[in-house]
């Protein structure tokens, strides 16, 4: 597990200095969500992704141009943490969705 974790890290930092357009870009962030979905698990609350997803999709809004499909995914993890990857992958931990009230 450490050393998943590990690589994950190098993956996800190295990776998309080697992105070179947005194409690949989008490659680097579906291999890394392979590996985020298999490492932290997804939390099985469907009523918690949807509004996770809704909370994003209005954040977006905001964004004038979005080069990317934009994808939301609370991972099952008692850790406080969110975080993003190359090609429009953001997750947020359910301990971190514990630890907030609004």
């Amino acid at each position: 597990m450490k050393y998943a974790s590990m690589f994950l890290a190098f993956y996800i930092c190295v990776s998309p200095a080697f992105a070179v357009n947005l194409a690949e870009e989008r490659k680097v962030g579906q291999n890394a969500d392979k590996i985020i979905r298999h490492h932290y698990g997804v939390y099985k609350n469907k009523k918690i992704q949807k509004y996770v997803k809704r909370i994003g999709k209005k954040l977006l809004k905001s964004i004038e141009d979005t080069e990317f499909d934009y994808h939301f995914l609370v991972l099952d993890d008692p850790m406080l943490n969110a975080f993003a990857v190359p090609g429009g992958y953001v997750y947020i931990t359910r301990g971190m969705l514990a630890y907030i009230d609004s």
